[in-house]
Formats: structure tokens, sequence, C-alpha cells
């Protein structure tokens, strides 16, 4: 009699458990899918991969556009980028032009900073850089969308010439281009500090550093000087002399250009 109520004791302890561990399960499998399925979602994404998709969207996607993502296919790529089957979610964009890209060829191309870096799709290529804490996308005319590749994320090239950010670089040999740091960047023929060229500077001697940019003759100080107008012109500063001595100077004849 007494082994007859430890078997039916130890049975029913076998279905307590069994009934805790299934309706564990359900809660769980309901849990990963809570997130999303105001927008009709009933793809089992775990609750850590739910969560993150959230929050990615919370941050990064603009007013309207939350309604139109399709939540089923909706994937992050990293923090800067994501994709549906639709379309591709870019953090914190501005729409400052109509470029839509095609999320099955999309590639980043390189890392998005505060410089700016690179994408592109079957159709186009673009470079993105920030704008007033938000991404913008600057499409790049003229580029040779199956050869172009991204350089350093500021400095891209294709077949046919290297480019600074979306801007081509007039005339620039592409075989021996190579970026020297700081937005400058060489080729067999030129410098150049972003797309312009820096007329006089010696290749031989020319070096880049943290705190200075020299050849044997110069020390160079470029930067893009908004108040000479729309176009940008690039100043060198005298040797001797650094940046601040030159705030509020509108430059006379700039070396640097096309």
């Amino acid at each position: 009699m007494k082994k007859r109520d430890n078997y039916v004791l130890i049975t029913i302890i076998i279905a307590i458990l069994t009934a805790s561990v299934v309706g564990w399960m359900f809660t769980k499998k309901n849990m990963s899918v809570e997130l999303l399925e105001s927008s009709g979602n009933t793809s089992e994404l775990t609750q850590s991969e739910s969560l993150a998709n959230q929050a990615w969207i919370n941050k990064n996607v603009l007013g309207a556009e939350k309604s139109g993502i399709d939540s089923k296919t909706f994937k992050v790529i990293n923090e800067q980028f994501a994709i549906d089957a639709k379309k591709v979610y870019i953090a914190r964009y501005i729409d400052n032009n109509e470029m839509k890209f095609d999320p099955q060829t999309f590639e980043v191309l390189s890392d998005i900073s505060n410089s700016g870096g690179y994408v592109k799709d079957k159709n186009q290529a673009a470079s993105i850089h920030m704008s007033g804490g938000a991404n913008a996308v600057y499409e790049m005319v003229g580029v040779d969308i199956e050869t172009f590749e991204s350089i350093d994320g500021i400095f891209g090239k294709d077949i046919n010439r290297a480019y600074f950010l979306e801007k081509p670089i007039v005339n620039s040999d592409v075989k021996s281009f190579e970026p020297l740091g700081n937005h400058y960047g060489k080729d067999r023929n030129f410098i150049y500090f972003g797309d312009k060229k820096i007329h006089g500077a010696d290749l031989k001697t020319f070096t880049v550093d943290i705190d200075s940019v020299r050849d044997e003759n110069n020390s160079y100080r470029c930067f893009y000087e908004s108040i000479c107008g729309t176009a940008c012109h690039i100043t060198a500063f005298e040797t001797g002399k650094t940046r601040s001595d030159y705030f509020g100077i509108k430059p006379t004849e700039p070396v640097c250009n096309q």
C-alpha cells in the first residue's frame, strides 16, 4: 500500500512539473512577439530581438515613417541602418532628397561617422554625413556604381576617379590616390584638401601629422572658408600662424582650387 501511495505521489509531482514547463514556454513565446503584435507581426522573434528592434525604431525612425515598417521582415544592420522587405531605414534621417534605396541590394561600404561614410545599391551610390545632428544623404552623380568602393569613409573611388564625400576629385589619378588624414589626400600628381588641389605643394616632402601639415617649403593650415560665398574656397596659412590668426578675415588668394 505504501509503495502504491509513493507511486501516486510521484505521478502527481511529474504532472505538476510538466504543466509548469509548458506554461512557461507558452508565456515566453507570447512575450517574444508582444512588442510588435500591434502591427500584425506573428514571427517568432526572441524577446531580446524584439526589444532591440523596438529600441532602434524609437530612437532613429521619425514620425509617420514608423507606421510603414514591416515588422515581420524588419532587421537592424548596425547603429545607422535597418531594413525591411520594402525599405532601407537611416538613423535620424533628414529627407534632404528623394533617394530611395533597394533593400535587397543595399550595401554599407563604411561606418558612418560625423565626417561621413558611403552606401550603395544596384542603382546608386551616396555619401551620408551629419547635418545639424541628423544624417543627410548626398547622391553621387556620375559614379560607376559597380566599381565604387570606400577608401576610408571620407574618400572613395571607382574605376575612373577618386571622391571626397560625394564630390568627384577632378582629374585625380585613382590608381595612385591615397588618403593622408585630416581630409588631405594625394595621388602621383597633386596634394588635395578635400576635393581641391593644393597647387605648389611638394609631393615628395608633404606630410600630415596631428599638429602640423607641411612640406619642405611651407606649413599649411587649410580649411573651408564659408565667408567667401557659397562656393567653398580654401586658404593656406602663412608659416608660423595658426587658424585663430585668421578668424573673421577674408582670405585673399586661395592656393587650393580646381
